[in-house]
């Protein structure tokens, strides 16, 4: 038999899953909006490398490469960017 609260009148298994789907349900809106953020750095860096601009888009493509090794096209971008940017940037990101 499982522990009972006679003020709540939830045993304890039902008040750990009850505290648990709360805390879950409050950090969802944080784990969502990090996702947005990463769709407005891709966009951004997709704008910037669509330019010519691969010294800017770098840094960006380098951010993102770190959060999702496994996407090809951003593996290709950063190192589209890291080759066309000359051999300065390549020393500066080495360090």
């Amino acid at each position: 038999m499982k522990p009972f609260c006679a003020s709540t009148g939830l045993s304890a298994h039902s008040r750990m899953t009850r505290s648990s789907g709360i805390a879950v349900l409050a950090c969802l809106p944080f784990a969502l909006w990090a996702q947005g953020g990463d769709k407005e750095l891709r966009a951004n860096a997709d704008a910037l490398f669509a330019k010519g601009e691969y010294a800017a888009a770098f840094q960006p493509y380098q951010t993102l490469v770190g959060n999702n090794q496994q996407d090809f096209d951003l593996n290709f971008r950063t190192g589209v960017s890291l080759c066309t940017a000359g051999p300065k940037r390549m020393r500066r990101s080495s360090t």
